[in-house]
């Protein structure tokens, strides 16, 4: 059983690049835009395409800034599957 979970594991997906991914995608979806993209319009692709590939909005209080948009924060992204969140936790360093 244990193999077989360590092995799914590697499945699970990188937030931080799927992150990075998701906003250059809307640069380059928006760059041909006169005028440029607003603020709203890239965080709001960005959000789009994060949820297309396996994330969702996860706003607790510690983890996003209020002084910038949620969309546009990478610790307000959480894996849409409860495995993945699941490694994701037990995974991260110790912060105590």
């Amino acid at each position: 059983m244990i193999p077989a979970l360590l092995a799914l594991a590697g499945c699970a997906p990188d937030a931080s690049e799927q992150f990075n991914n998701c906003k250059m995608e809307a640069t380059r979806v928006y760059a041909p835009t006169p005028g440029g993209a607003t603020e709203g319009e890239m965080a709001s692709y960005t959000s789009m395409c994060m949820q297309a590939n396996g994330f969702e909005m996860y706003t607790r209080p510690n983890d996003c800034s209020v002084l910038a948009p949620y969309s546009t924060q990478l610790s307000c992204y959480r894996p849409n599957r409860l495995f993945d969140r699941l490694w994701r936790d037990l995974s991260a360093p110790n912060s105590n």
